[in-house]
């Protein structure tokens, strides 16, 4: 089965060096399959579990200040694989859950692409408001999960064996990923590297057995959200967050001390300034708001629950967000006012799992029982169905990761 859950031209990218460090960190599940907010289903890996677990509160002391930065000299190696409170000042869309009459057309077709790591079909249209920049595949064989990233918003994907996740900037011009190793002082890390010029910056987080697993960038690509994550028994708790400046070349890790907050992994809030997170009952979810140093400012009750691969909930302008609908299944959606937590919208569609806004007035999402393979599909607020933008057999374990376009906007 499916994840939760551009062109084939352009410049490769170099894959980045690994330094002989010392020790192997365990990994959650991978991006696309980890849930976002939510619980993921089990996962097995040669490499260390992959489960998203829930279970009781632990006390832990994270090792405060600890930032350590280094530069690590350019890659020479290249390995082809081919064919709560808004802030003042932002400009914001309007709340209305309806199209705009002037909103973009969603294109009807796209340009048929294989994709390398399996029989993998990509539909891109260049005037999508989503790239495909990511993605991991289970190797079944291997019994591991295998990471490629997109060497620009239209080249090549590229394979990176030795990475648990790969993630491109907005732009297109950075890479940040996290490698399987700790640093030889203990330290889990990422790496960002500028695709143009080759430089490569090292961000130390936090130390063994804590790891820091990369959750999105912003849209404006100047910081990186990291999850702080640490494993119990078959379980993984997230204890909080990491935000990485991009231009400072700086992280800022973030202990939340909120133990209803333990099962569930942080995402960006809909203004990107702080993150949110949901808890409570199974089937009816609530959500709960943090400022930058880990304190609740807000809650939203009984919003429903997130389909295990969410990418983002909230819209491109943060004006709204979608979940499954309270004591409803996978198939209802329900779209609400991020500042009221007031319902303005709900339908039904074939969509199994929705990942995100496509753009305003628009969702993604997986539709996985209609037909022999696994699809992710652009559907609108009436539920209808609009484009297919790629396509999985079903027995693929596949996690996708989209970048909102920036020549298209939303």
């Amino acid at each position: 089965m499916s994840g939760n859950v551009p062109y084939a031209t352009g410049a490769q990218f170099p894959q980045p060096q690994q330094p002989h460090w010392q020790q192997q960190p365990t990994a959650p599940p991978p991006y696309g399959q980890q849930s976002l907010y939510t619980q993921a289903p089990p996962r097995k890996s040669g490499k260390g579990p992959l489960i998203a677990g829930v279970t009781v509160a632990v006390a832990l002391l994270l090792l405060a200040g600890v930032i350590v930065i280094i530069q690590i000299d350019k890659a020479t190696t290249t390995v082809a694989v081919g064919t709560e409170t808004p802030t003042p000042g932002r400009s914001r869309a309007s709340k209305s859950a309806e199209p705009s009459p002037t909103a973009p057309a969603v294109p009807a077709t796209g340009t048929r692409r294989t994709l390398p790591g399996g029989k993998i079909y990509l539909y891109e249209n260049p005037a999508d408001a989503i790239v495909l920049t990511s993605y991991e595949v289970f190797d079944k064989e291997d019994d591991d999960w295998i990471d490629y990233a997109r060497g620009s918003l239209r080249g090549t994907f590229t394979k990176f064996q030795e990475n648990w996740e790969s993630m491109v900037s907005p732009d297109g011009k950075l890479l940040a990923t996290r490698g399987r190793s700790y640093s030889s002082d203990d330290f889990d890390f990422i790496e960002i590297t500028d695709r143009g010029s080759g430089e490569r910056t090292t961000i130390k987080t936090v130390k063994d057995p804590l790891i820091s697993s990369i959750r999105s960038w912003s849209r404006d690509g100047s910081k990186i959200l990291l999850n702080i994550e640490k494993k119990s028994g078959s379980k993984w708790l997230y204890l909080g967050f990491v935000v990485v400046d991009v231009a400072a070349k700086t992280a800022d890790v973030v202990n939340v001390s909120d133990t209803s907050i333990r099962d569930t992994a942080f995402g960006f809030d809909g203004e990107e300034e702080g993150v949110v997170n949901v808890y409570g009952s199974e089937t009816n979810r609530n959500l709960r708001f943090f400022d930058t140093e880990g304190k609740a400012t807000r809650s939203l009750p009984s919003i429903g629950t997130l389909s295990a691969g969410t990418q983002d909930i909230f819209s491109p302008s943060g004006e709204t967000f979608v979940t499954n609908c309270p004591n409803g299944g996978d198939g209802d959606h329900c779209v609400w006012d991020t500042s009221t937590g007031e319902r303005v919208k709900k339908f039904t569609s074939d969509c199994d799992k929705v990942l995100g806004f496509y753009d305003e007035s628009h969702l993604y999402c997986w539709e996985q029982n209609n037909g022999p393979n696994d699809e992710i599909q652009v559907l609108d607020f009436s539920g209808k169905l609009l484009r297919k933008m790629l396509e999985v057999p079903d027995e693929l374990n596949f996690s996708p990761v989209f970048t909102a376009n920036p020549s298209r906007g939303s």
